[in-house]
């Protein structure tokens, strides 16, 4: 979005002919513009499966048979699960947040529950992300 307001597309004939392609003349459509958010880095996302990893191998400890993937997929639910409330009727259904989706911020506070619980609930020795470096 430009000073005066307007939105300009960096690839405006690219997105004017991909439009052709999807739709027919006289189509409805409905056209979302969001906030583009920065994504997880790659060193959250390193830092994030060595903590996964720590966490699986102190549960392991305990008769569990854990893998990385098991341990991901329990600390979404622990951590990322949310709910859709339909206005209309109510009704509440659970959801569960995808990482890929998560903004830096959320990446970096939910990487955070995450190490608070694996310390406090599990007794895990889990570096801080800036000594990870260290580790390899």
């Amino acid at each position: 979005i430009k000073e005066d307001g307007k939105i300009y597309f960096s690839k405006r004939n690219q997105f004017d002919d991909d439009v052709k392609i999807l739709f027919k003349v006289g189509t409805r459509c409905l056209v979302t513009v969001e906030k583009v958010s920065k994504k997880r880095s790659n060193q959250q996302n390193k830092y994030y499966w060595l903590v996964i990893n720590i966490i699986k191998t102190e549960l392991n400890k305990n008769d569990w048979r854990l893998t990385d993937k098991n341990v991901h997929e329990i600390m979404k639910l622990r951590f990322l699960k949310t709910d859709i409330v339909n206005e209309s009727t109510g009704e509440v259904l659970p959801l569960l947040k995808s990482t890929s989706d998560l903004t830096t911020t959320e990446e970096m506070e939910y990487i955070n529950d995450v190490c608070t619980y694996g310390r406090e609930n599990l007794g895990c020795k889990i570096p801080e992300q800036n000594e990870q470096t260290r580790l390899f």
